[in-house]
């Protein structure tokens, strides 16, 4: 649990440290540089400039606040990292690549957010060199007798918006996408870890299957007995008796039949909750891949082991109410047709289930690394 807790917070951090550089992409691409597009003169045009300065100074200063904020995440990440990867938390490793391989998608997403800090960084000393230049500005514009000055002041402009802004905008988006890659490297690892968890669920849980196991012996007991009592009345309620039992053993089996297909759906579902088809899994899938599709033939074997009971169940109940007409002509051969024919769907049943409990039992070792 505690392992997991820690592995939940560094994804956590990584997706703030996503939501971050979208933010401060924005601030710069959709506010500041709006700002600075146009030319700044004095004069007249000199308050008007002045207040899109201000905006744009603004949006510079809470995207470097959002780049700030990054990079402090980034750094609490890596620690969190060292540490919770760390066999002894109180002796936390000193370098990434000390992690065990278990920790693959950690190491994949902190090397990608060592390249977003450095982008963040340089990103931060570019916004501050446009801020420079944007102050710059507003002192020329105090200055309008200044010979050249609306050049000067456009020269500055053009620093500031086009080398300044823009290699900041660069460096921003570059950092987004990296901090983007590895906030979908531990989705990735997290729909994994769930995956296995209810691939285990569901094998563990076909422990249920040993029971419809069971269930369907104790029919197929019942039933055997139930055939020859059939002669007169006592015969007939004995043979009621008996197909009671093994309506109650069946009964039971379908309930846990059920079950077993409610939690092994819940698996299979997980895998195509992001993709189309199992298919669509990169090869880095494989184990879940190949457990997806295990997974669903299992979940078919228990779906006709569900129908064979259910069928078995109706020829049952075609016996019962063939007892209380002794006197149908042929009823014996009648009844005997329905137990026949109640045995062959028991004994599907018994088959399918198997076979779905050996499949279920596989996938978990498809995902654990079980031999």
């Amino acid at each position: 649990m505690a392992e997991e807790a820690w592995r939940e917070r560094f994804r956590q951090r990584v997706a703030e440290v996503d939501d971050l550089f979208v933010e401060a992409f924005e601030l710069l691409v959709d506010n500041a540089r709006i700002h600075l597009e146009a030319q700044m003169l004095v004069g007249d045009a000199a308050a008007a400039a002045r207040a899109r300065i201000q905006l744009a100074q603004g949006a510079l200063e809470d995207a470097s606040g959002k780049l700030a904020s990054a990079m402090s995440l980034m750094v609490g990440a890596k620690l969190l990292v060292l540490r919770g990867g760390s066999h002894d938390p109180l002796m936390p490793y000193h370098d990434i690549g000390h992690l065990g391989d278990e920790y693959a998608a950690e190491k994949n997403a902190c090397a990608k957010l060592r390249g977003a800090e450095r982008e963040a960084e340089e990103a931060c000393a570019r916004i501050g060199m446009c801020s420079g230049h944007l102050e710059t500005i507003s002192l020329l514009l105090d200055h309008e007798n200044l010979p050249g000055v609306n050049d000067l002041i456009e020269n500055e402009r053009l620093d500031a918006a086009v080398d300044d802004l823009l290699a900041a905008i660069g460096k921003v988006e570059s950092g987004k996408k990296m901090a983007n890659d590895a906030r979908l490297d531990m989705a990735a690892e997290a729909w994994r870890a769930r995956f296995r968890e209810r691939v285990v669920e569901a094998a563990s849980r076909m422990a249920r299957m040993e029971r419809v196991q069971g269930h369907l012996a104790a029919a197929q007991g019942h039933l055997a007995l139930a055939a020859p009592l059939l002669a007169d009345n006592a015969a007939a309620a004995a043979a009621r008796d008996r197909i009671q039992r093994v309506l109650g053993a069946l009964g039971e089996a379908s309930s846990d039949l059920a079950f077993a297909m409610s939690v092994m759906n819940g698996a299979k579902l997980l895998v195509f909750s992001d993709v189309i088809g199992i298919e669509q899994l990169g090869d880095q899938y494989f184990p879940e891949g190949n457990a997806g599709v295990v997974l669903h033939d299992s979940v078919e074997d228990v779906e006709e082991a569900f129908a064979m009971v259910d069928s078995c169940r109706s020829h049952l109940d075609a016996v019962l109410l063939l007892l209380d007409h002794p006197r149908l002509p042929g009823v014996d051969g009648l009844i005997q047709e329905e137990l026949a024919a109640a045995d062959g769907d028991l004994q599907a049943a018994i088959g399918n289930a198997e076979l779905g409990t050996e499949l279920a039992v596989g996938a978990r070792q498809d995902v654990s690394g079980a031999n």
